[in-house]
């Protein structure tokens, strides 16, 4: 199935603005599937877990909001159901902003007053440093 005119018919289902934000999208999946992947996307052929894939990429390294991830995955859903191709990747309620993990000074000082407090009996002391 030739990827652009099937997009183009599918666009062509939806108002106006729906399909100038899934027409974005949809080019922006193309470019991700194609460097991923090395060859175009066929939209009845699409898996969930390339959508997975896709979805853990806008997360990940996009670092885009939940709506606009959502979005995303919307319209390939959208594309891969106009084809009678079902895809069940769920969309996310909420991007967690990444834990900021301790500096190396920060983690030698951690552990340098954990080991230098006295704790109470020996099996705290081994639960703390651990």
């Amino acid at each position: 199935m030739d990827w652009k005119e099937t997009v183009e018919d599918y666009l062509g289902t939806l108002r106006e603005r729906t399909a100038e934000r899934y027409g974005r999208a949809l080019k922006s999946f193309e470019t991700w599937y194609q460097g991923t992947y090395g060859v175009a996307p066929d939209p009845a052929l699409l898996t969930d877990e390339e959508a997975r894939d896709w979805r853990a990429f806008l997360v990940g390294v996009r670092g885009y909001a939940a709506s606009t991830v959502n979005v995303r995955l919307s319209a390939v859903k959208g594309l891969a159901r106009f084809c009678d191709n079902r895809i069940e990747a769920r969309g996310i309620r909420k991007v967690e902003p990444p834990v900021e993990p301790l500096s190396g000074r920060e983690l030698g000082r951690l552990v340098r007053a954990v080991e230098g407090h006295q704790w109470g009996s020996e099996w705290l002391h081994l639960r703390n440093v651990a």
